[in-house]
């Protein structure tokens, strides 16, 4: 479903089969209004305007698609709001003519209350709510597995410092190949995560040599300040 579904009872037809036996020099310019209005929506592009997607992988992904959604909100849906504010006017006033049929009444006064209503959506909208809710699963779900990965950033924070002052494949066995290992294959799991950072980190899980310990070991922290970098914006 849309997130602004057109009213029915504002539809040019609806009108026709309601007004009863008003004619259209006594409508007072309703129907034609009514034409303007659902071709001010009909100019709106929706697909713009919505998430186009139930989920969002990362804040990155998020904001891209918010900042589309911002500047097609700004530049479509004005025009149907300033249409729908003068739609009420005039089924206010023309309501007010003596001598109307009372179904004509009572569909104008029908059209006045979709009219308000709707213009009442569209102002709910103008925030982009449905983003909001989207940014607030993201980064629900992304917290969720940071905390898994908070006492492995302890080990592996420490485990570097043991390598470092100590490089040699026996210490990178015992301090961080376990660590490192589980940090990798959550951090797969990560859908915010860049998928060339995990490759890269993955690229590192194996236990160095002797010779290229210390050199395997910087390299690790470098990768993993980097993920640590991803991760903190999702704690904020």
């Amino acid at each position: 479903m849309s997130i602004l579904e057109y009213p029915d009872t504002l539809r040019y037809g609806d009108w026709q089969k309601k007004k009863g036996s008003l004619d259209k020099n006594s409508e007072g310019g309703i129907g034609a209004a009514l034409v303007k209005t659902l071709d001010a929506y009909g100019a709106i592009k929706l697909p713009q305007i919505e998430m186009g997607a139930p989920y969002f992988d990362s804040l990155a992904e998020w904001e891209t698609a918010r900042a589309r959604a911002r500047s097609a909100f700004d530049s479509q849906v004005p025009k149907l709001r300033t249409q729908l504010t003068q739609l009420v006017t005039l089924a206010q006033t023309v309501s007010k003519k003596k001598g109307l049929p009372a179904p004509a009444v009572k569909a104008i006064m029908a059209i006045e209350s979709a009219a308000k209503n709707f213009g009442h959506q569209i102002d709910s909208l103008k925030e982009l709510p449905h983003f909001a809710q989207a940014r607030q699963k993201l980064m629900s779900v992304a917290k969720a597995k940071i905390q898994t990965l908070q006492p492995l950033n302890q080990k592996i924070k420490s485990g570097i410092d043991r390598c470092k002052r100590v490089p040699s494949r026996a210490t990178y066995t015992s301090a961080l190949a376990e660590p490192v290992s589980k940090h990798v294959e959550i951090v797969d799991q990560c859908r915010f995560v860049p998928p060339g950072l995990k490759t890269r980190w993955g690229n590192l899980n194996f236990i160095p040599s002797d010779e290229v310990a210390l050199a395997h070991v910087k390299q690790l922290e470098m990768v993993f300040i980097e993920i640590e970098g991803v991760t903190d914006k999702y704690l904020g």
